[in-house]
């Protein structure tokens, strides 16, 4: 999947990850079509797509190649959406844990508890 860049050349990045089932429900209601039916013609039921708009199932292989074959669309396009959501979620959730770890090891460094080498230095 290509990278998006403004008319200066620098690369656009938005902190807000969007889930490729936003960009799949845009596609499908632009299209005026039903989403029973659709859902049928890629081999899912309903409330599984219903499921993946809501972010709350993954576009695999095998769904991306359905949609390449009912939609037009590539299914790479299909696996760099979701690819380019899962990195951004991971990175995310890696920060908020090193947040908290970082937290709990001051928090118990203050109390003079643990392990001598986590302990904050006097300097």
């Amino acid at each position: 999947m290509g990278n998006v860049f403004d008319k200066a050349g620098n690369e656009l990045r938005t902190p807000v990850a969007f889930h490729p089932g936003d960009f799949l429900l845009e596609e499908v209601e632009e299209r005026g079509l039903k989403k029973t039916e659709f859902a049928k013609s890629i081999g899912l039921l309903p409330g599984n797509l219903s499921e993946l708009f809501k972010g709350k199932r993954h576009i695999n292989a095998r769904i991306a190649v359905r949609l390449e074959n009912v939609l037009g669309i590539s299914a790479e396009y299909w696996i760099g959406l979701q690819s380019a959501y899962d990195r951004r979620q991971n990175t995310v959730t890696a920060k908020i844990i090193m947040q908290n770890l970082q937290a709990f090891i001051a928090d118990t460094c203050q109390r003079g508890k643990g392990a001598p080498h986590l302990r904050a230095s006097a300097a």
